[in-house]
């Protein structure tokens, strides 16, 4: 059974390669961020690295949807394992910044 959680705004639903990528992939292309995100050049190379991103072992993703638009992926929140440590990652995609849904996720 998949673990869901709803906050007040988001339903977050474990990451899927499948159902998600293209999403996050499209998003890293149109948000024109990239290299703040990733710390890499907005190039098709780099952008490819997040190919399977969201089932990465030692990591765990939720994509975040808004209540309101269930199926309209808006990004990520998770830890993720790099450089031997844990981490808390996020992503939500441009339009819908500045409405405190990181903070909610987490």
């Amino acid at each position: 059974m998949e673990r869901q959680f709803t906050t007040e705004h988001l339903i977050l639903l474990p990451g899927k390669n499948q159902r998600d990528n293209d999403f996050f992939k499209d998003m890293l292309h149109k948000d024109g961020d990239f290299r703040i995100y990733s710390g890499v050049a907005s190039t098709e190379k780099n952008i490819q690295m997040f190919q399977n991103y969201f089932e990465v072992n030692e990591s765990c993703f939720y994509a975040i949807f808004e209540k309101e638009h269930r199926e309209h992926f808006i990004g990520y929140v998770g830890i993720g394992y790099q450089h031997q440590r844990f981490e808390a990652e996020f992503y939500i995609s441009r339009p819908y910044r500045n409405r405190g849904y990181c903070t909610e996720a987490l």
